[in-house]
């Protein structure tokens, strides 16, 4: 009996010996994934992914290890989502309205004329079920949503100085954009060109004026060397936000820790890549207000024409739902931006901050030296 005893015992400590080296071995297993995003290494995006992905290799302990690729080293701006999802690299980074040809709905998540302001669309996306439709959305191209990252509001960057919307219309404005619709309802000749053709459009005359990003976004990409006036508000690209997204099947071969590692660390950088974004784009804005190469304004006829627009959307978008192309994910995203809508806006208007529709100088309290006009 002792004996038997003893080889049970002996038995039971090999098992034991086996099991926890298989585990530790689990949880040594390493990763090395690839990464391609839609910016070029001297922009911030990038900057700030890299940023993520080497404090997620020290934070993992060396067992998640990313590469960065930028834009066009594996895949063309517009075919970077469709190339992560067939396996072309893991993890991508893009604009979603490049997917508008996948489904009309993915408009909503950054390319709606009229839509919600930035930080109104944080709050559909992550507290109203902006983030739920958004992943079913990517659910048709194997994709995992994992996060995102808010962009400021845009600026149009533009050769010719029109200075109200009418303007644009009466004159036929040949306007780069990737969300057309109102434009054209407005007299405008609005033209869909992919990031990599944006500067020579500018450059050649085929268009007066173009969105792409945010203010010192469209200054790293050279839009400021031939564009001379930045027109606000922003009426086009209200909203947009860059998609983090990776391959599902590389998603669900990580082990739990490391999705929860991969989500928390790019998910930290979401306020603080708007706010970089911003900041950045107010002193580089300034530089070349001051130098006196370029004029900045607001278009002050903005203000009367604007809820006349926000209409004309609402119908377009009835429009839509009627058609015979709208998809289930269009109506659902709709339903719940209409549902955020209700919720949320009468409270944003009684709770605005007390500054709201005040100019720069009563905003501080005394007279600012630099000025930009409304027009």
């Amino acid at each position: 009996m002792k004996k038997r005893g003893l080889k049970s015992l002996l038995l039971g400590v090999a098992c034991l010996a086996l099991l926890l080296a298989s585990t530790s071995a689990f949880a040594q297993e390493k990763f090395v994934l690839r990464m391609q995003v839609v910016h070029n290494p001297t922009q911030l995006s990038y900057k700030m992914h890299q940023e993520v992905i080497d404090e997620l290799e020290i934070a993992t302990n060396g067992r998640l290890k990313i590469e960065l690729f930028p834009g066009g080293a594996m895949a063309s701006s517009l075919e970077g989502f469709q190339a992560c999802g067939d396996g072309v690299f893991d993890i991508h980074a893009n604009w979603p309205v490049y997917l508008r040809g996948v489904d009309p709905a993915f408009d909503l998540l950054s390319a709606t004329n009229m839509s919600a302001a930035p930080v109104d669309h944080l709050v559909w996306m992550l507290e109203a079920g902006g983030n739920e439709v958004a992943q079913k959305m990517y659910d048709q191209i194997n994709l995992q949503h994992v996060t995102f990252w808010l962009w400021p509001g845009e600026v149009m960057s533009s050769r010719l100085p029109f200075k109200s919307i009418a303007e644009m219309g009466q004159k036929g404005n040949k306007f780069r954009t990737s969300a057309p619709v109102i434009g054209s309802r407005l007299g405008m000749q609005p033209l869909v060109l992919p990031l990599e053709e944006i500067l020579t459009g500018l450059v050649t005359g085929a268009v007066d004026s173009a969105e792409m990003g945010y203010f010192d976004y469209n200054y790293g990409i050279g839009l400021w060397d031939v564009a001379k006036y930045g027109i606000w508000p922003d009426f086009w690209n209200v909203k947009n936000i860059e998609s983090i997204v990776v391959n599902k099947d590389t998603w669900n071969r990580l082990p739990k820790d490391l999705q929860m590692a991969f989500t928390h660390a790019f998910a930290s950088r979401q306020m603080k890549h708007f706010t970089k974004a911003e900041w950045d784009s107010a002193v580089r804005c300034n530089e070349l207000h001051d130098a006196g190469t370029h004029e900045f304004w607001r278009m002050a006829t903005a203000k009367k024409e604007f809820a006349e627009m926000r209409k004309l959307m609402y119908e377009i978008e009835q429009e839509q739902l009627a058609a015979k192309t709208a998809t289930p994910l269009l109506k659902e995203g709709l339903a719940s931006i209409y549902e955020f809508y209700e919720a949320y806006y009468p409270f944003r208007v009684m709770s605005a901050p007390w500054g709201e529709g005040m100019t720069a100088d009563e905003l501080a309290g005394f007279p600012l030296k630099r000025k930009y006009p409304d027009r």
